[in-house]
């Protein structure tokens, strides 16, 4: 059982920044963003560090705008393959049919 308050042991999260790419400009935005995006081999190191260190049960992918990463149904495939449940924090302007059935 996870009881509060949470801490950097239990917390049951974690957010999982895949890139630093955006499509858009929003003026309040605080995310430092480049050309770039993690590697995948990068992102499943990271979620099994997670996983030997807490009890993670979520995962949310964001980032910029995790639309945008080339290999987001692979990553998808990561976190379901552990488990996890996921989460997908977006702007949304790149959902569309294909994107979502992958």
């Amino acid at each position: 059982m996870i009881r509060l308050p949470w801490t950097m042991e239990t917390g049951p999260h974690l957010v999982l920044d895949v890139t630093s790419q955006c499509n858009i400009s929003c003026r309040g935005c605080y995310k430092q963003k480049s050309g770039s995006w993690r590697p995948l081999a990068d992102i499943e190191q990271d979620l099994d560090t997670a996983l030997r260190q807490r009890r993670v049960q979520t995962v949310s992918l964001a980032g910029a705008e995790p639309t945008l990463h080339p290999h987001l149904p692979a990553i998808v495939t990561l976190v379901h393959r552990r488990g996890l449940r996921g989460s997908l924090i977006t702007n949304g302007v790149r959902l569309n049919d294909n994107l979502l059935a992958a």
